[in-house]
């Protein structure tokens, strides 16, 4: 059976977003292929639940400060990106540790340059990134953001150039994604959307309520939209699952009382919650590609979004939801879906939609991908693409398209 490697970020809980994405798609691909996973770093209890798997532990042995709490990520991804950016130092690390480990290698991490066979971006630079959040950040953290933006931004654009010289295929999980790097001269061959994870949302109930508006407040919400919603007097629900910090500092409008507060939610609650809105309100400033919205589409409640990258892919507009412009479209969009409703079919062709990002779609796209590559004679794993320089787009695999 062929060998498949896969390269993430830290893997410090099983709790990280990266854990929760990358495991189920390496376990679907057990099926298929001997699979590794290589991260800089691995709690016991991450390499003890992939040997579980029958999937093998590669850790680089860096060391990371004890969490704060299971979801504590971001300040393990900033440490894990400083020590590669800077020193390369995950880069080497995993290099010596896959010296002579057979196998295609699929790195889908941001903070690891190393020779590998495929790259898959999940997510812009640091600096358009950062400038795209910052106006709904706390003060503090804006300022840091306006003082070491610029040189973040720089030795991060280094960094991702090193990693597409030491890659032979490079994919996205969103149409947004392909056209943003290819149009920064990055030779992005094709997309594989990304999947829905944890797999079992679904309606709770035929009949739901449909009596508030839910909404998610993160890092990456667009908060001023949500105050102007919340000024409309709607019933909305806010929820959010990344930080407690986020929720407590960001504070939209929470002493009116129509806005519900609730913080993070399980798994269960949060399919009670998608069920049973009207819909689902997804404001942001950065999402590349957007779980949320197909979280609630998948338990059969249309999405109010933004028409521009990730979520403007996914929802439907006009048959899974709205896709606006503006916070005034917003916002108009919203008190018309409160006035006028929109047909119980919408139930059906949101879980339909859905259905387009489940595991198994995204792990058949993956072993055709692989499969293809190993049919090809091997090449090295470093092209030739230098820093702030282009190679051709277009290669040997075919173009995997999104959902439309």
């Amino acid at each position: 059976m062929e060998s498949l490697v896969f390269i993430t970020e830290p893997l410090l809980s099983k709790e990280f977003v990266q854990y929760r994405f990358a495991v189920p798609l390496a376990a679907e691909l057990c099926k298929s292929f001997s699979v590794a996973v290589a991260s800089p770093a691995m709690s016991p209890d991450v390499a003890e639940s992939l040997r579980g798997l029958g999937i093998e532990p590669i850790s680089g042995d860096a060391w990371f400060p004890p969490l704060r709490h299971d979801r504590d990520e971001i300040p393990s991804y900033v440490m894990s990106w400083s020590r590669d950016a800077l020193l390369r130092l995950n880069g080497r690390a995993l290099e010596r540790k896959l010296a002579g480990h057979p196998g295609v290698r699929l790195n889908l991490s941001m903070t690891t340059a190393c020779p590998n066979d495929i790259w898959y971006i999940q997510g812009r630079p640091l600096g358009p990134t950062l400038k795209s959040i910052g106006p709904s950040l706390r003060p503090t953290m804006r300022a840091g953001v306006r003082t070491l933006g610029p040189t973040v931004a720089f030795l991060d654009e280094h960094h991702l150039h090193e990693a597409a010289s030491r890659t032979r295929a490079i994919y996205t999980h969103s149409e947004f994604l392909q056209a943003w790097f290819r149009e920064h001269r990055f030779p992005v061959e094709g997309v594989v959307p990304g999947y829905l994870y944890p797999f079992n949302f679904s309606p709770t109930t035929s009949d739901p309520a449909r009596d508030y508006v839910l909404t998610y407040l993160g890092k990456e919400t667009h908060v001023s939209c949500l105050r102007e919603l919340a000024r409309t007097g709607a019933p909305i629900k806010v929820f959010g699952m990344k930080s407690r910090g986020w929720i407590k500092g960001s504070r939209v409008e929470s002493e009116r009382s129509n806005v519900e507060i609730l913080g993070p939610v399980s798994h269960d609650e949060l399919r009670e919650l998608y069920t049973n809105a009207l819909f689902t309100a997804f404001p942001f400033t950065e999402e590349p590609f957007g779980l949320i919205p197909i979280e609630s589409m998948a338990c059969g409640t249309p999405v109010l979004t933004y028409a521009k990258q990730g979520p403007g892919e996914t929802v439907l507009d006009g048959r899974t939801g709205w896709l606006v412009r503006t916070v005034r479209e917003f916002v108009q969009q919203a008190l018309s879906v409160n006035r006028e409703r929109y047909p119980a079919s919408w139930r059906d062709a949101c879980i339909r939609q859905a259905s387009q990002f489940r595991l198994e779609v995204a792990a058949g796209r993956w072993t055709s991908i692989i499969r293809d590559l190993l049919d090809h004679a091997p090449e090295p794993r470093a092209s030739t693409l230098l820093p702030g320089r282009a190679m051709p787009v277009g290669g040997r695999h075919p173009v995997v398209e999104g959902a439309h």
